[in-house]
């Protein structure tokens, strides 16, 4: 689906920033609960693609109120231990690592990373096991860190992330109430190994790439989910809008705009073979006006889109703008 507008001024858009310098040093909070253990928060900012983990609840709220997304607890961990589990942060790429090798913390504290102490501890125990996994083409966001072993297998087998092993453990599990950020949270890791995709056809087409746009992307976001609910271009509710109309609402000001939809495509590959198998999905993801693109993938097992008779569970779409 695709329109045109005319040109208009440019808005100006306020983002919050790709790469968060540190504000809390160190993380030694102390939780809320007087049991044996305290959350680990994990929070996602989708600009950057970098997880954040913290005990510190101040923290975690102030990251969530600048536009990362607050995902839950995504494991508990032990009050004390011992097994430490030290952070340290890269001022020059914006990213942090957590790592139980002190030689490691200290040896990157020395070359100009930021050491900042002790994050959380890791269970003696070895209850629950954590995953790390390791994305090879990332700047931020390098590492992953997942109690869920499914998170585990879609990054590492479905869309190439390295795995790397269980790393720490946690001493409970993780709490279930991402509520709708765990579709976000979880799958995102999609979206850049899509554009990739895409702009290597656009280049060898002789088209310029798409950029990843954080406005396109939450409105995205939002159509994704909706879709569970009502599989069309137009949006939920009696005004039944096409998205068209939301798009300066989310910050976007362009003259020429194009949505792509698609359910059930478990992968990226099938998502792709689909996209490209339909006329006017691939005229839109060749068109040489656009210039931006956001894309999400929604997972909902359960839900059944209106007029449908199954749960499709994977939600695709795609929005591009040619910006003023």
């Amino acid at each position: 689906m695709r329109s045109r507008r005319s040109k208009r001024p440019v808005i100006l858009l306020l983002l919050f920033s790709l790469c968060l310098p540190l504000v809390f040093k160190g993380s030694n909070a102390h939780a809320a609960s007087e049991s044996d253990s305290v959350a680990v928060f994990r929070l996602y900012n989708k600009n950057s693609g970098e997880h954040f983990y913290t005990i510190n609840e101040g923290e975690a709220s102030y990251i969530s109120s600048i536009g990362w997304l607050y995902e839950g607890v995504g494991w508990m961990a032990p009050k004390k231990s011992k097994s430490p589990v030290y952070r340290v942060y890269n001022p020059y790429s914006g990213d942090h690592l957590y790592t139980l090798d002190l030689p490691e913390y200290r040896y990157l504290d020395s070359i100009g990373w930021n050491g900042e102490g002790i994050a959380f501890y890791s269970d003696d125990e070895k209850t629950i096991p954590i995953y790390r996994e390791y994305s090879p083409s990332a700047v931020t966001g390098t590492h992953n860190y997942t109690v869920d072993p499914d998170e585990d297998k879609w990054l590492t087998e479905e869309i190439g992330w390295s795995g790397e092993g269980i790393k720490l453990y946690a001493s409970g599990p993780g709490k279930d109430s991402f509520d709708e950020s765990i579709s976000f949270g979880r799958w995102i890791h999609v979206t850049g190994a899509v554009l990739s995709n895409i702009n290597r056809e656009r280049v060898s087409a002789g088209l310029s790439p798409l950029n990843g746009n954080s406005c396109l992307l939450d409105l995205a976001f939002v159509r994704s989910k909706e879709l569970t609910d009502d599989f069309s271009h137009l949006r939920p509710g009696l005004s039944r809008k096409t998205s068209f109309s939301d798009f300066e609402t989310f910050g976007v000001n362009a003259w020429a705009i194009g949505e792509n939809i698609a359910a059930g495509q478990g992968t990226i590959e099938e998502a792709l073979t689909d996209f490209r198998s339909s006329l006017k999905n691939h005229q839109n993801l060749l068109d040489p006006d656009f210039t931006d693109i956001g894309i999400s993938l929604w997972f909902d097992p359960v839900a059944v889109p209106k007029g449908r008779d199954k749960a499709y569970k994977y939600y695709w779409v795609m929005e591009f703008a040619a910006l003023n």
